[in-house]
């Protein structure tokens, strides 16, 4: 059996110990802003999936017969709730919900800065935004 020897020439040379700590320094911050960035945008697009849902979720409240249009918050806003978005804003129009009643939109918004999961470094105080419309149910079965 062939067993291979350290040789001193196989040995890292001294002087480049000191190149190969500023090489990994300056690979680790590259690194570091390519994850950072990554999770990141991550976030944002689970906040925005979150706010599309939020949306939906109101306007399926809003659109049964009865519903209030404190309902239709409410039920947005569990949804952002459970998804830890903070500070959305919720605008249901019209502003009653009464048997004339054709159809009901919801806007919901929410800065990205205040869900972060951390302090953003690319998109900052981006407003993330989504609007769903959907017919009531007395529009499609008049009375």
């Amino acid at each position: 059996m062939f067993v291979r020897r350290r040789t001193r020439q196989s040995r890292p040379h001294p002087d480049r110990v000191g190149a190969t700590i500023v090489e990994f320094a300056i690979a680790a911050n590259v690194l570091f802003v390519f994850v950072m960035g990554m999770l990141e945008f991550s976030r944002a697009y689970g906040i925005r999936h979150a706010i599309r849902q939020a949306c939906y979720e109101g306007c399926r409240t809003g659109v049964t017969p009865g519903a209030t249009v404190a309902q239709v918050r409410s039920s947005a806003q569990t949804y952002l709730d459970l998804m830890g978005i903070v500070n959305p804003t919720i605008t249901v129009t019209p502003t009653v919900i009464d048997s004339t009643t054709t159809q009901v939109t919801v806007n919901v918004s929410a800065t990205f800065r205040e869900s972060s999961w951390f302090t953003p470094m690319f998109l900052g105080n981006s407003v993330i935004r989504s609007t769903t419309t959907l017919q009531h149910e007395n529009a499609l079965f008049p009375d």
